[in-house]
């Protein structure tokens, strides 16, 4: 069974006293939404890097979501594509 995530957990937002609270992948809205979410299937991958951008699933007329397994796979492509920068950074 897989779990299911709304979007507004995935971005860095802000609650409505102005507390801010961090983000699965630690980035605003816009970056978010315009980077990391699938809209476009000529541009695919995530910019900068060799991860596919991440597809949604619909869970209402108007909320979307994403599944464990693939914020997991675009967390780890992520990770694997700043750590080969690192590496060739210092070779």
């Amino acid at each position: 069974m897989h779990q299911i995530f709304r979007l507004n957990r995935l971005y860095n937002r802000k609650d409505s006293e102005g507390n801010c609270h961090d983000g699965v992948f630690g980035v605003g809205r816009t970056k978010f939404l315009e980077d990391y979410v699938l809209r476009d299937a000529a541009d695919p991958l995530i910019p900068g890097t060799d991860v596919p951008r991440m597809e949604l699933v619909p869970l209402g007329e108007r909320a979307q979501g994403a599944t464990d397994i693939e914020i997991k796979r675009v967390m780890e492509g992520l990770q694997r594509c700043a750590q080969r920068k690192r590496v060739q950074v210092t070779v």
